[in-house]
């Protein structure tokens, strides 16, 4: 969604600063003690959404009540799984790189449209293709680096000086 379209509207800002949020908590995961336990850490993860979240319903006007019960059991399928891919992405930064996981969150770019396109029926091929290519491209350039950087240091002697 950008800036000049229709369908832009200021609610769109939130996916950006979701994105810088799930950027810092990439950043910080590495950077807690590892004497922390991960379920500790994604139980204070949790802790801070739901206050969050709690804050933006008072804001933003209150809670849309559950329509049925199947609506019910999908909410709360999706807070299970959300919960637990929490969980493991929390695990999985804080014991490698977020550079080694990169390819992996690039994989959501296409099982975004390939969804998108499957559930909802729409294909922003467009809109969507170039910036989506320029991402990967850059991300695995990064990653690509990175990697040629460790294997350099890696093989490159230490010199000692006398």
């Amino acid at each position: 969604i950008g800036p000049g379209q229709d369908a832009f509207s200021w609610a769109a800002v939130l996916a950006i600063f979701g994105a810088f949020l799930y950027a810092v908590a990439a950043i910080t995961a590495r950077q807690i003690d590892d004497d922390v336990p991960t379920p500790v850490l994604n139980l204070y993860t949790q802790g801070l959404a739901m206050i969050s979240s709690l804050t933006f319903v008072m804001i933003l006007g209150g809670f849309t009540p559950i329509a049925s019960t199947a609506d019910g059991f999908w909410i709360a399928v999706m807070g299970i799984t959300g919960g637990t891919a929490v969980l493991l992405v929390i695990t999985a930064y804080r014991m490698t790189e977020p550079s080694n996981l990169a390819p992996f969150t690039y994989f959501g770019i296409p099982l975004a449209f390939g969804l998108g396109w499957l559930v909802f029926g729409e294909a922003p091929i467009d809109d969507l293709l170039p910036g989506a290519i320029l991402i990967i491209l850059g991300g695995l350039l990064i990653v690509f680096r990175e990697r040629q950087l460790k294997h350099r240091s890696a093989t490159t002697p230490v010199r000692t000086t006398r």
